[in-house]
C-alpha cells in the first residue's frame, strides 16, 4: 500500500470524487497520503467550472488537509 501505484490510485480517486461533486475539471499537483491515520495533504488543487474566462479557475488552493474514509468495494 506504499507503492507509487497505490499513491496514484488514491490521488485519482480524490480527483474523481471532486469532479463528481463539482461537475468541473479538477487538477491536483501532488498528494502526501498517510495510511496510518487515513489523512492526506493535497497540494495545487485547482477546480475549473463553467466560468467565462478559462484561465481563471473557480477554485485554487495551494494546500489542503483531508480526512479520508474507507468505502467497501463489496456490496452486501
Amino acid at each position: 500500500m506504499r507503492s507509487q501505484g497505490f499513491h496514484d490510485y488514491v490521488r485519482e480517486k480524490i480527483i474523481e470524487q471532486a469532479v463528481q461533486a463539482t461537475g468541473g475539471r479538477v487538477e491536483l499537483r501532488d498528494l502526501d497520503f498517510h495510511l496510518s491515520n487515513l489523512t492526506a495533504n493535497a497540494y495545487g488543487l485547482v477546480i475549473h467550472g463553467t466560468e467565462s474566462d478559462p484561465n481563471t479557475p473557480l477554485l485554487s488552493i495551494d494546500h489542503i488537509y483531508l480526512d479520508l474514509k474507507l468505502v467497501s468495494l463489496i456490496s452486501p
